[in-house]
């Protein structure tokens, strides 16, 4: 598995990253960190409309993140819906709905 920090570190300096929160349901102290921030859209008859919310981050980020979490994204709450590490598993993956 590579080290992705500094890839990630790279992408807050460009300003392409928001800060997320989560504060574990098990108690344990509340983590912040930069995420990738993705909200894709699909059109529908001229209309847009928002089909889901991913945050991508380096998977020794948020341990214990998983379905059923709330995460609060760019200031906002969502539910954690799926967990998925991708590739060799230094990236981790969780798609977001709102509350």
């Amino acid at each position: 598995m590579i080290d992705v920090t500094p890839l990630y570190a790279a992408f807050k300096s460009a300003g392409m990253t928001v800060v997320a929160s989560w504060s574990p349901s098990n108690g344990s102290a509340t983590q912040s960190a930069d995420v990738l921030f993705d909200m894709p859209d699909s059109q529908i008859l001229d209309m847009t409309i928002n089909t889901g919310y991913l945050i991508s981050y380096p998977s020794t980020l948020f341990p214990g993140l998983e379905h059923g979490e709330n995460i609060k994204v760019n200031g906002e709450d969502y539910f954690v819906r799926e967990v998925t590490r991708i590739d060799d598993g230094a990236i981790t993956q969780a798609t977001l709905s709102k509350h």
